[in-house]
């Protein structure tokens, strides 16, 4: 019998994939794909200039925009009950800020339905870090302005600052101190 060229690739393949698991199971063969791995960023390194990496962003390069990612109506019917309430129903949860230390939970003890978070000094130091991003923006956005354009953003920036509408329609006005 003739064996085709297809025939034998397809039958040494099979072979191959077969002495996988009991290749993978032997120290000595992981120990030496771990070397060629090795190998393989010793030579990259080597023979790439170190620009050629992916670039990390610092903060300053974070984004005053989020556009969301898929869609904005998931159309859900947690979704849809929700939105019909205006959100009213809405939790945020921040077990994760909890965790990172950035928040801590307190239950009033007058009433235990009452629970406060309050930044930690860890998230005051994020949140100075997101205002200074944000606002080495918004100065690097109003530069280029001539001095009486840039006081006119400056004034209307103010205004939004200390009196801005809610999504009820009703006025928030900052507190004063």
């Amino acid at each position: 019998m003739i064996l085709s060229r297809r025939t034998l690739l397809i039958g040494g393949a099979g072979t191959l994939l077969a002495g996988c698991d009991k290749l993978n199971s032997s120290p000595g063969f992981r120990s030496a794909l771990r070397s060629g791995e090795g190998l393989t960023m010793r030579a990259q390194r080597l023979i790439s200039s170190r620009t050629a990496m992916a670039r990390e962003f610092g903060a300053a390069d974070m984004s005053p925009v989020f556009r969301s990612n898929g869609t904005g109506n998931p159309d859900t019917p947690d979704y849809n009950r929700l939105a019909a309430g205006a959100f009213a129903e809405w939790r945020l949860g921040v077990d994760g800020l909890v965790r990172r230390r950035f928040v801590e939970r307190h239950q009033e003890p007058e009433d235990r339905r009452q629970r406060t978070l309050r930044l930690t000094p860890r998230g005051h130091a994020i949140l100075r870090v997101v205002d200074r991003s944000r606002a080495d923006q918004f100065l690097n956005a109003v530069r280029p302005l001539p001095t009486a354009e840039r006081a006119i953003v400056a004034m209307g920036v103010a205004a939004l600052a200390t009196h801005a509408i809610n999504r009820r329609g009703r006025l928030i006005k900052a507190p004063r101190d």
